[in-house]
């Protein structure tokens, strides 16, 4: 579910379209019709809606402009043969996870099973680069069981795709008052008619810690998440409890 492409009026999704098919083509150079500031906002639209566009530089983008028109140059961090490769040991992965998820019945039960998996299969990877590539995608996540937090969310992310999840991945700082702020992602998830935010990656690390499934940062609302998660996009109202793990 491509969360962010639905909140684009009719010429941003004809430019989110090329793009995509473009970087799906592997595409060196893209032209696009728009602002330079709109097409690089649509560029992490992207990103953040399709988690499979991991063979995409997750964070640089090289662009110019001639006349009416933006040129992108996208920054491929893999061969297609090998993004090829990667997919198809990623749908691997995924495939017994699908089939499990289709056995249950209800949107929150599917959402605990994929937190539950996360929980159990990724570690935090406290020693990653900017240009460690993999552990700030889902190649991380599922091929090598570690990632950052962006990895984290994305996986996430695929996961509710595959359970039929409205889900998005949010980009922000994590605060504490002892610490400066840092940047950080986590996922805001719709349940029945309400969103939640939800980080997977601080309950990854509680749980590692505790030795035990912790639900602190599960469907939460936004009054609570404020408390350590800043400067974020408000994308939806974040305001019930109903399937607040603590709640319910």
């Amino acid at each position: 579910m491509r969360y962010y492409f639905s909140k684009l009026d009719k010429e941003g999704r004809e430019i989110y379209k090329k793009l995509y098919f473009g970087m799906q083509n592997f595409e060196k150079k893209i032209s696009l019709k728009g602002t330079e500031n709109i097409v690089r906002e649509i560029y992490y639209m992207i990103i953040k809606d399709n988690p499979m566009m991991f063979f995409v530089h997750p964070s640089k983008l090289t662009y110019f402009k001639i006349g009416n028109y933006v040129w992108i140059e996208p920054i491929y961090v893999y061969r297609k043969e090998e993004a090829n490769k990667i997919m198809n040991e990623i749908n691997i992965k995924l495939k017994p996870l699908e089939k499990k998820l289709k056995t249950i019945n209800t949107k929150l039960e599917r959402e605990r099973f994929i937190h539950k998996y996360l929980l159990e299969n990724v570690r935090y990877k406290y020693n990653c680069s900017e240009d460690d590539f993999e552990c700030h995608t889902i190649v991380g996540s599922f091929l090598y069981k570690q990632a950052v937090c962006d990895g984290i969310s994305k996986a996430f992310k695929q996961l509710c795709d595959l359970a039929r999840i409205n889900c998005n991945v949010v980009f922000g700082d994590s605060w504490n008052e002892y610490e400066k702020p840092q940047k950080h992602a986590w996922n805001m998830v719709k349940i029945d008619k309400d969103w939640y935010h939800i980080d997977v990656t601080w309950n990854i690390n509680l749980s590692q810690r505790f030795k035990y499934v912790r639900y602190d940062y599960f469907n939460i609302r936004e009054s609570d998440v404020i408390k350590d998660h800043r400067n974020f996009d408000k994308l939806e109202i974040c305001d019930s409890l109903k399937n607040n793990f603590f709640y319910e």
